[in-house]
């Protein structure tokens, strides 16, 4: 049954208590999907979750949390979608687009708000947030988008530098979890849909999944398993047209 579930974020740095730490995400779920949620919450900042539904004792980010549930003023924000995007070009082509990066971070720190390049459509949306690169893969940049991934954006950003990239996005509160491949000026965009996550199960009892037989400690393993196999399934339908079409 749906209800409805409250997460907070603490930084493992911050002394501050529970109580004075106010909600950052509202989301309607089923409890299973709300706990798969604070992990990939506790996954993305990096921090503790605290995940609020009723006097019950709730395990996230390695950490027991007890309460007694209390009415709560709640600011209702986006649902953050976690996104790692890999471009792929000449050397120099990618430290100008770190570079770019690096900028939009320095600005969203001190703005307190998301970015765009100036060079990209501004209508439609798609700002980055919580923007992080890797020191040591320089290609590859982590951050934050609202409710959905910014592929549009991206596409942008890799038409303007002339290079190709590959994004992986994931917002499990709503479900959403595929990989964007941009090659050649082609963009390829492959997801997981309802009937994908309805192959496998939650055992809340031992705290594991099961998928195909096989038992498995996290869900994550099983949605790449899954999106494997439709990447290789549509790519090996576009190569059989393309063979069609030679013929």
């Amino acid at each position: 049954m749906e209800t409805q579930f409250n997460f907070q974020i603490k930084n493992r740095k911050d002394k501050r208590d529970w109580e004075l730490i106010e909600v950052s995400y509202q989301i309607y779920c089923e409890r299973n999907t709300a706990i798969r949620y604070a992990r990939r919450l506790s996954k993305i900042f990096h921090s503790e979750i605290r995940m609020t539904q009723g006097a019950e004792p709730l395990k996230t980010s390695g950490t027991y949390i007890y309460e007694q549930a209390e009415p709560l003023k709640l600011k209702i924000m986006p649902n953050w979608c976690s996104n790692t995007v890999v471009f792929e070009g000449n050397p120099e082509t990618i430290e100008q687009i770190k570079w770019l990066f690096q900028t939009m971070a320095k600005k969203q720190e001190k703005e307190g708000c998301g970015q765009l390049p100036d060079f990209v459509n501004r209508n439609n949306g798609g700002y980055f947030f919580y923007i992080h690169l890797n020191d040591e893969n320089t290609d590859t940049f982590e951050y934050q988008t609202k409710w959905s991934p910014n592929i549009e954006i991206v596409q942008e950003i890799a038409e303007h530098f002339k290079v190709d990239f590959v994004q992986d996005y994931e917002e499990m509160g709503n479900l959403i979890f595929g990989k964007a491949i941009f090659e050649n000026s082609e963009l390829t965009d492959i997801y997981l849909e309802d009937e994908d996550f309805d192959q496998y199960e939650y055992d809340e009892e031992k705290d594991q999944w099961i998928f195909e037989g096989n038992i498995y400690g996290s869900d994550y393993e099983i949605l790449e398993i899954l999106l494997e196999r439709k990447i290789e399934n549509q790519l090996n339908t576009i190569k059989n047209q393309q063979n069609e079409i030679i013929r």
